[in-house]
C-alpha cells in the first residue's frame, strides 16, 4: 500500500513497468497511488499513457482530459488528446488542443502542420487557407510529416490572446524565460487578483520588476554613453 508521505515514489516503479511491458503492473501501481494523491497529475498522466498502451483509449481519454482541465499548460497531455480526438472523428476538440499548444509555442511546426490538416477535414477545401492562418514568406514554405501522414505545407497560425484559462504560474514562469518580461508580469498579475494572498506570485512580480527597472536603468546609461561618443565627434 502506498502512504502519503511516499505519495509521490510510485512514479519511477510505474515508468519502470511501462518500459518492461508490465502494462497492467504499472496501471496497479499508478491507480493505487492517484487513490492516495488525486490531484497529482503526473501520476494522471502516465496512467493515461499505460491506458494507451494497453489499448483502453476511452479510460486514456479521461486521464488526459482531467490532466488539462487542473493544468491547461499541460503539453504532452494535449498532444496525446489531439491524436484521440482526430481518431475519435472529434475534429473541433482536436483543433482546440492545437490551438492551446500554439498559445505556449506559436512556431510548433509539427503543432501548425497538423492543424491545417484538421481544418483541411473539417473545412471544404475551397474555403481554405484559413483567415488565421499566415503563410511563411515567399521561399521559406516547408513541410513536414506527422504520424505517417501525407507531408503538407506549413504556415504558422497566429499567436492566440491569453486568456484567464492559460494563465497559470506555468505560462508566466515560460514566458519569463523566454524574455516575455512584461507578459508574464502580466500573467502573475492576473493570478494575484484570483489568489491576493499568493506569496509566490507577488514575490515573482517583485522580482521581475525589479529587472526591468536594472535593465531600464542600463538602456539608459548606454544611451548617454552614446551620445557623449557622438558629441565627441563632432
Amino acid at each position: 500500500m502506498i502512504k502519503e508521505n511516499n505519495a509521490r515514489s510510485f512514479i519511477p516503479i510505474a515508468e519502470g513497468y511501462l518500459k518492461s511491458g508490465m502494462i497492467d503492473e504499472a496501471i496497479s501501481v499508478l491507480k493505487a497511488g492517484i487513490q492516495v494523491n488525486p490531484r497529482y497529475l503526473g501520476a494522471r498522466v502516465s496512467l493515461g499513457k499505460a491506458y494507451l498502451e494497453k489499448g483502453k483509449i476511452d479510460e486514456a481519454l479521461k486521464e488526459f482530459e482531467y490532466a488539462v482541465k487542473i493544468s491547461p499548460d499541460n503539453i504532452f497531455a494535449h498532444r496525446k488528446l489531439i491524436t484521440i480526438y482526430r481518431d475519435m472523428g472529434r475534429i473541433d476538440d482536436a483543433i482546440k488542443s492545437c490551438e492551446t499548444l500554439l498559445v505556449f509555442n506559436p512556431k510548433d511546426k509539427e503543432i501548425n502542420t497538423v492543424l491545417i490538416e484538421l481544418r483541411k477535414e473539417r473545412t471544404p477545401a475551397q474555403d481554405l487557407p484559413h483567415p488565421h492562418l499566415n503563410p511563411l514568406p515567399e521561399g521559406e514554405e516547408t513541410s513536414i510529416p506527422f504520424l505517417g501522414g501525407d507531408r503538407v505545407e506549413v504556415g504558422f497560425s497566429e499567436p492566440a490572446p491569453i486568456t484567464d484559462e492559460f494563465s497559470t504560474e506555468t505560462m508566466g514562469d515560460l514566458l519569463i524565460a523566454q524574455g516575455e518580461i512584461n507578459k508574464g508580469i502580466d500573467i502573475y498579475k492576473r493570478i494575484l487578483e484570483r489568489d491576493p494572498d499568493n506569496e509566490s506570485i507577488k514575490e515573482k512580480i517583485e522580482n521581475n520588476l525589479a529587472k526591468i527597472e536594472i535593465k531600464h536603468r542600463q538602456i539608459n546609461r548606454l544611451e548617454k554613453f552614446l551620445d557623449n561618443v557622438e558629441r565627441n565627434k563632432r
